[in-house]
């Protein structure tokens, strides 16, 4: 059977100009294949309408569009707006720039807790918005959160206030001999290469200084889950507001997927079925004669599926935690391990698989299908996920707490779960029929 896919069209990841072919883009278009089996090129504004030229040859064709640049207009690419004359044959779903923020923070911070302690410098690319100077200085702060950071500072690369070498001269008075340069960027290409040279710079003018520069974000799993987190974000929206149908105007879609929507959701949630964003009130935890909670009696029903546009589970992004954290509590985190296997068993079923690498706990799925489709469902209820194969990969931290990470992860496997049942039993209705 076929891979499930959000959308029929493909999908075509926009960086920005000149760094389309640099290795953290090549990373990260191998990494989004390879975790959504969704059918996807990079391109970069400059190039976009090159691609779709190269891609769609001369016949009819529909794709999927989106924006993985951090800063700058959030609209189509002029040179894609231009193919409504050239190509009136091709359709183009624009979904607008992927917030992709935090989930570099995160890739930042697993880099951090690899690398000697220092002071961090936080290289963002420039921008013309008070609202984009805001969310580096936002997004500086979850960063020093996150790796427990001693020392922090943030810089633009393109010379705007405050500059590289200025935040850098803060941190040396201070003492620091070591110099952790943390670039806030998906891709690498003329940014990389422009911070690269002011860095050589800086070393140039103290040469007791110590720097280190981390990678690009590239195709690390949270960057993907963005990505795919936000393309699922639109179908939804989509879907809850527009006909049925999908139409042109002009060569550019105006898009109405909800027969596409529905080709992924059970039958109750067809045909544009209204569905209630009402959270149900949380289940108390159920516990057996051993004391122990008895998982597979904690939930009579299930909210609407946040896939379908019901709540999700949680409020907030349940994250994986980073391995120094695992390593620093091995018997805390064994025992939410063991708890977490025992939640996910007993209600769905499914075989767990332990991670090689800490912080994950594993579910094996029956196929890929059913592996693509509970990654979507999961993501969509906030809690972080990641798939290799046919095995699905979600947070465990020896910080979790039985009424709530633990509860989070039971529960949203649990209700992903029982909604795949449904809706893969209709496939098979349908295949009989």
């Amino acid at each position: 059977m076929p891979s499930v896919r959000l959308s029929s069209a493909p999908v075509l990841l926009i960086v920005q100009d000149g760094a389309e072919s640099d290795a953290a883009a090549s990373a990260l278009a191998a990494a989004f294949a390879a975790q959504t089996s969704e059918k996807a090129w990079l391109t970069s504004a400059a190039k976009a309408a090159a691609t779709v030229r190269q891609i769609a040859g001369g016949g009819k064709y529909r794709l999927r569009a989106v924006s993985l640049c951090l800063t700058g207009p959030d609209e189509m690419p002029a040179a894609l707006k231009s193919l409504r004359a050239t190509m009136p044959t091709v359709s183009i779903h624009w979904l607008g720039r992927a917030p992709l923020g935090e989930a570099i923070v995160g890739s930042l911070a697993e880099q951090l807790a690899r690398s000697p302690a220092g002071a961090v410098l936080l290289a963002a690319e420039a921008g013309a918005s008070s609202e984009w100077r805001a969310e580096v200085a936002r997004l500086a702060r979850l960063l020093a959160e996150r790796a427990d950071i001693r020392a922090l500072n943030y810089a633009f690369i393109d010379g705007s206030w405050p500059r590289l070498a200025d935040a850098a001269e803060q941190l040396t008075a201070r003492g620091e001999k070591r110099l952790l340069v943390a670039p806030l960027l998906v891709v690498g290409g003329p940014l990389l290469a422009r911070l690269d040279e002011q860095l050589g710079q800086l070393q140039a003018a103290d040469p007791a200084l110590t720097i280190e520069r981390l990678a690009p974000a590239g195709g690390h799993p949270q960057i993907v889950q963005a990505i795919v987190r936000h393309i699922a974000a639109q179908a939804e929206a989509a879907a809850r507001q527009q006909m049925a149908e999908t139409h042109t105007h002009g060569g550019l879609s105006h898009a109405h997927p909800l027969a596409a929507l529905d080709a992924i959701l059970p039958p109750r949630y067809r045909g544009g079925v209204s569905v209630s964003a009402a959270p149900m009130s949380a289940a108390d935890l159920v516990y057996d004669e051993q004391g122990q909670v008895a998982w597979d009696r904690v939930w009579s029903g299930f909210c609407e599926l946040a896939l379908a546009g019901g709540p999700p589970h949680r409020g907030t992004l349940l994250e994986p935690v980073p391995p120094s954290e695992v390593e620093s509590d091995p018997e805390g985190y064994a025992r939410v391990i063991a708890e977490l296997t025992r939640g996910i068993t007993m209600t769905t079923g499914l075989p767990v698989v332990l991670s090689q690498s800490p912080g994950w706990i594993g579910i094996r799925c029956d196929d890929e299908e059913m592996a693509i489709w509970l990654l979507r469902a999961i993501i969509v209820e906030n809690v972080f996920a990641r798939r290799e194969g046919t095995v699905i990969y979600l947070p465990a931290g020896p910080r979790f707490r039985l009424e709530h990470e633990i509860k989070n992860v039971v529960t949203a496997v649990a209700k992903t779960t029982h909604y795949w049942t449904e809706h893969r039993a209709s496939l098979g209705a349908k295949n009989e029929a």
